[in-house]
């Protein structure tokens, strides 16, 4: 079998597989290595199954920025159509007027706090301790140069495959 043909069927049960969300079940798993072992050459097989996911996530990592740039171009409307309409309630609060309109829109109030970005500006007390967060580069670095860093700290070999 020659790669462009690799490449069709694994397509072609790759998109069977996608109609379900999140990772692949073992059963879906299970059909992709009967597939790769039917084709008479599983490392090809799997290459193949690699290379056209990988396409298909770049294909779907595009498409989702293109959504999240017109979900902003949706949200930034909303923003506008928001201060459009306090402009204008504000101005018929001004007059004296209701600053409700029955079916369309109200008013809302609410009191929030103003307060100086600068925190040594802040009361200690009211300063937020953040947690710890684990250094692992610190970590990684320390053992690589021999240090003790303590019990569980060590580097761990992994291979994985490079696709061609």
């Amino acid at each position: 079998m020659k790669t462009h043909e690799y490449l069709t069927q694994a397509a072609g049960i790759l998109q069977s597989l996608m109609d379900n969300e999140g990772a692949l079940t073992d059963d879906e798993e299970a059909e992709l290595e009967t597939w790769a072992e039917g084709t008479g050459n599983k490392l090809e097989a799997w290459r193949a199954v690699y290379r056209r996911a990988e396409a298909e996530r770049a294909l779907w990592k595009a498409e989702s920025a293109r959504c999240s740039k017109v979900q902003k171009r949706f949200e930034s409307a909303m923003v506008r159509a928001k201060l459009a309409g306090v402009e204008i309630l504000n101005a018929r609060d001004q007059l004296g007027e209701p600053t409700s309109v029955a079916g369309v829109c109200h008013l809302h109030r609410t009191r929030s706090l103003v307060a100086p970005e600068r925190l040594d500006l802040w009361p200690p007390e009211m300063l937020i301790a953040q947690d710890p967060k684990p250094d692992r580069t610190a970590a990684a670095e320390a053992v690589k140069a021999g240090r003790d860093v303590g019990e569980g700290f060590y580097l761990e070999d992994r291979r994985t495959v490079v696709w061609k």
